[in-house]
C-alpha cells in the first residue's frame, strides 16, 4: 500500500479581533492603518531560508502603506525586541527553543516568544508553509495582523514508516557516517540517507564524519575508517549494502556505486519508490525491521540508458541507476566524448544525407587525425564515436564493393575501418574504445573481420517488429533480427544494442509494446550485451505512457532478469502512485491496447496508428474508455495526479476525435460545433503539456481544428 504524504494539524488557532480591554495579551504585527514597528530577520549565512523570508515581506506589504524592514541575524546587526524570526537563525538558543524531531520536510512550527513571531520549519519547504498558514489564518477583515502573547500552532507529518529497528535498536540512535577523506558525492548520499528517512519517519538521523569517536550505532556510507570489507569486483557503479556488528554499511568502490547503494538501501529496505521528477512516495508500513541484510551488487550492462525525456534530469536518473544523464555532483556519467552517434559529420565534415569512403586510407587517417584533437583535450575519454551517418548511401566504390563481397555484408568496410582506427591507438590510450553501429547497411556482421576488443558494436532493432518479442521464431520480421545478435555474440566481446520504444511518426499515439520489453531486455543480456539504449520520445513530455515506459526500462537495464510477475508489480506500483486512487482504470486501458494490438500481425516504430490499434476497436469501446479515464479523473487527489492522468489522456483523444470527425462534422449543426469545440480543447490540451507529434513535428499551436486531428501537422 502506497501512502503519499499526509498533513495533519495540531495547535491552537489565534483569534484576530481583541477588545482594548484584553490588549495587554496581544501583540500587533500589522495594527488597521498598515504600519508596524516590526522587522524580518533571517539567517545570514544559509539561504535555505530567504524565500521563505521574502515570502513574509511580499504578503505583509500586501496589508502595508510601505515597506516592510527585513535584515539578518549577523553579529553586527542590532537585535530588537521586536522582530519576526524566518527560519533557524541565531536567535535560537538565545530567546526559544525549537523541537525539530516531528517536522519532517512540511512540517512547521509558529509561535510568540514575548514580543518575536517565530515561524520555523523542518527545512526550507515547512517554513515556506508556515509563512503561507500564517496569513490565511490570521490577517483581519480591516487587513491587521493581531495575535496573542501565548500563540503556539504546530504543522506535523503522520509519517508512513512509524518505526524502524536495527538489529532491534530503534534507528534515531543511530548516527550516519562518511569518511572525512569522501568526496562531496559520498557525503551527498549521507545527506540523501538522511533527508530520505527522515521524510518517512520524522526522525532526523545526524550525520558525522568518521573522525569523530565510534559508537556501535552507526550507518557507514562509503568508505570510512571503521570497516574493512571486499570491494574488489565492485567497479565505479556497484555496491555492498552488508551488516557488521550492529552498524549497517553501505559502500561502492566508486563514488557512483556509494550513492547507488544508498538509493537501493531506500528502495528495497525502507519502502522509497522514485518514479518520476514530481513523483515520489513511501510504502506505509508500521514496523520496518532490518536485520542479516547481505547484499552486494554490481550492474550487468555498462552502459544504461532509457532515453525519454521523462530521465533526462539527473537527479531521477541516478535514483533509478541509470548512467548516461549523470553530472559531477551525482557521481558524473558513463559518458562518450564528443558526439555520440553519426559522427561523420563532425569528424570528417560528411553531411548527415551523406557516407565516406570508408576503404579510402585518407579518410581514415583523417579520422585518425580528428580522433587525437579531442584526445588532445580530453586524454580521459573512454568512448569516442566513429559511427556512419544516419543514411543508406554508402559507397559504392570498387575497392569497397569488393570488401563487401568479401565480408558478405555492406557494412563490411565499416567494421574494417573501425578496426584501423582502434588499432591506431590501442597502445598509446589503453582504455579507450571505438564505438560504431551494426545499422541498416551494416547490421549484418562480417563473415572474415573481427571487432578489436577496443571496438564498441552497437546493434540497431530500427527495422524490427514490436508487437512481438525479437526473438520470436514465429515473427518472420523479427528472425533476421535474432540471426544477426545470434552471429554478433560469436565475435565481438562489447555489444550494445541500440533500441526503439515508441512510434517516432506518432509520439502521441498509444504504442503498446509493454509486454514485449522485458523479453527483448533478457534477450540482450543472454546474447553477451554491455550496454544498452532504450531511444524513446526525446523531444518533450510524453502524451502517451513514457513515464511508465521510463521507469520499466530502468528497472529492466539494472535487473534484466526479473520474472513476469515482479515487472508487472513494478508496472502496478508506478500506476498506483503516478495515477492515484484510480490506477486500475488506467492499467485497464492499457491492458485493453494490449489485447486490441495483438489481433494485429505487426507494427513497427512509423506505423499509422490505425495499423496498431483499429479505429473500429477504439470506436466500438468509447463509452467504456471514457468511463474509465472519468473515474481515474473523479478519483485523483490533487492537481498533479490530475494532470497526470490529463496528460496520458491525450493519445486517447487523439484517436478518438479523429475517428469521430467525419460523422459529426458532416452531421448536424450540434455535432459540428461539438467537434470543433472539442478539437480546440484538445489543442489546448497539447499545448498546455508542450506535447510534439512526432520527431520532425511539434506542438500544433497553430492547428485547424475544422480538420481531423491526424491531420493538423500537414
Amino acid at each position: 500500500m502506497f501512502i503519499i504524504v499526509i498533513i495533519c494539524f495540531a495547535g491552537c488557532k489565534s483569534e484576530t479581533n481583541v477588545d482594548a480591554a484584553d490588549e495587554n495579551n496581544y501583540i500587533t504585527i500589522i495594527n488597521e492603518l498598515g504600519e508596524s514597528e516590526y522587522t524580518i530577520v533571517r539567517s545570514d549565512y544559509v539561504d535555505t531560508y530567504a524565500k521563505a523570508a521574502l515570502q513574509f515581506k511580499k504578503s505583509a506589504e500586501a496589508l502595508m502603506n510601505s515597506g516592510f524592514k527585513i535584515t539578518t541575524d549577523w553579529k553586527d546587526n542590532p537585535v530588537e525586541d521586536k522582530e519576526i524570526i524566518i527560519g533557524k537563525t541565531l536567535r535560537e538558543g538565545t530567546f526559544y527553543d525549537i523541537d525539530r524531531e516531528d517536522l519532517g520536510e512540511e512540517g512547521f512550527i509558529i509561535m510568540v516568544v514575548d514580543e518575536r513571531l517565530v515561524i520555523v520549519g523542518g527545512n526550507e519547504v515547512g517554513t515556506m508553509n508556515g509563512v503561507n498558514y500564517f496569513f490565511e489564518h490570521n490577517t483581519s477583515e480591516d487587513g491587521s495582523l493581531i495575535i496573542p502573547k501565548n500563540y503556539y500552532y504546530k504543522y506535523v507529518q503522520e509519517y508512513s514508516v512509524k518505526m524502524i529497528t536495527i538489529n532491534g535498536n530503534d534507528i534515531k540512535e543511530y548516527k550516519i557516517v562518511y569518511g572525512q577523506r569522501e568526496s562531496s558525492v559520498v557525503k551527498k548520499a549521507a545527506e540523501e540517507l538522511q533527508k530520505y528517512i527522515n521524510i518517512a519517519t520524522g526522525k532526523l538521523i545526524p550525520i558525522v564524519t568518521d573522525n569523530t569517536a565510534a559508537s556501535d550505532k552507526e550507518i557507514l556510507v562509503g568508505k570510512t575508517n571503521r570497516e574493512d570489507i571486499d570491494r574488489d569486483g565492485l567497479g565505479s557503479e556497484g555496491y555492498v549494502i552488508t551488516f557488521a556488528g550492529d552498524k549497517i554499511i553501505i559502500s561502492g568502490d566508486g563514488d557512483r556505486g556509494t550513492l547507488y547503494g544508498v538509493y537501493d538501501f531506500l528502495e528495497v529496505y525502507i519502502g522509497w519508490r522514485f518514479l518520476t521528477t514530481d513523483t515520489e512516495i513511501v510504502l506505509e508500513s508500521e514496523h520496518i525491521i532490518l536485520k542479516n541484510i547481505n547484499d552486494r551488487k554490481v550492474p550487468i550492462f555498462e552502459f544504461r540508458d532509457p532515453y525519454w525525456t521523462a530521465y533526462f534530469e539527473p537527479t531521477i536518473a541516478v535514483k533509478r541507476k541509470m548512467n548516461a544523464h549523470g553530472i559531477a555532483e551525482l557521481g558524473g556519467n558513463f559518458n562518450f566524448t564528443g558526439r555520440f552517434c553519426h559522427t561523420m559529420e563532425s569528424l570528417l565534415g560528411y553531411p548527415q544525407d551523406k557516407q565516406p569512403c570508408m576503404s579510402d586510407p585518407e579518410i581514415i587517417q583523417k579520422t585518425i587525425d580528428a580522433v587525437q584533437l579531442i584526445l588532445d583535450d580530453y586524454p580521459d575519454a573512454k568512448i569516442i564515436s566513429i559511427s556512419q551517418n544516419d543514411n543508406v548511401n554508402y559507397c559504392k566504390c570498387e575497392i569497397c564493393k569488393a570488401v563487401n563481397a568479401e565480408e558478405g555484408t555492406t557494412g563490411g568496410t565499416v567494421f574494417r575501418y573501425a578496426n584501423a582506427v582502434a588499432d591506431h591507438f590501442k597502445d598509446t590510450y589503453p582504455e579507450l574504445a571505438f564505438h560504431t553501429f551494426a545499422y541498416q547497411y551494416s547490421r549484418k556482421p562480417p563473415l572474415i573481420t573481427i571487432p578489436r576488443d577496443n571496438v564498441i558494436i552497437q546493434l540497431c532493432s530500427i527495422e524490427c517488429c514490436f508487437n512481438h518479442t525479437l526473438d520470436d521464431p514465429n515473427c518472420e520480421v523479427n528472425r533476421t533480427f535474432k540471426q544477426d545478435i545470434d552471429d554478433w555474440s560469436k565475435i565481438c566481446n562489447r555489444i550494445y544494442i541500440w533500441d526503439y520504444t515508441t512510434n517516432f511518426a506518432h509520439y502521441i499515439a498509444t504504442f503498446p509494446n509493454f509486454d514485449v520489453l522485458r523479453s527483448n531486455v533478457r534477450l540482450f543480456v543472454d546474447s553477451n550485451v554491455k550496454g544498452i539504449f532504450e531511444q524513446g520520445n526525446y523531444q518533450g513530455p510524453s502524451g502517451e505512457f513514457g513515464e511508465l515506459r521510463a521507469y520499466l526500462l530502468a528497472k529492466l537495464l539494472w535487473d534484466p532478469y526479473m520474472s513476469d510477475e515482479e515487472y508487472y508489480h513494478h508496472m502496478d506500483e508506478f500506476l498506483q502512485g503516478y495515477y492515484g486512487k484510480g490506477w486500475e482504470y488506467i492499467r485497464k486501458f492499457i491492458d485493453f491496447n494490449t489485447e486490441a494490438s495483438a489481433k494485429k500481425n505487426h507494427f513497427y516504430i512509423y506505423s499509422h496508428p490505425y495499423d496498431i490499434i483499429s479505429a473500429a476497436d477504439i470506436f466500438n469501446n468509447i463509452e467504456m474508455i471514457d468511463g474509465w479515464f472519468a473515474k481515474a479523473e473523479e478519483m485523483a487527489d490533487n492537481d498533479k495526479i490530475l494532470a497526470h492522468i490529463q496528460q496520458s489522456k491525450l493519445q486517447y483523444t487523439y484517436a478518438k476525435l479523429n475517428i469521430l470527425f467525419d460523422s459529426k462534422y458532416f452531421g448536424s449543426d450540434e455535432d459540428k460545433e461539438w467537434i470543433i469545440n472539442e478539437n480546440e480543447a484538445f489543442k489546448q490540451e497539447l499545448i498546455r503539456f508542450n506535447i510534439r507529434k512526432s520527431e520532425g513535428m511539434g506542438v500544433p499551436v497553430n492547428a485547424d481544428t475544422k480538420k481531423p486531428t491526424f491531420d493538423w501537422w500537414q
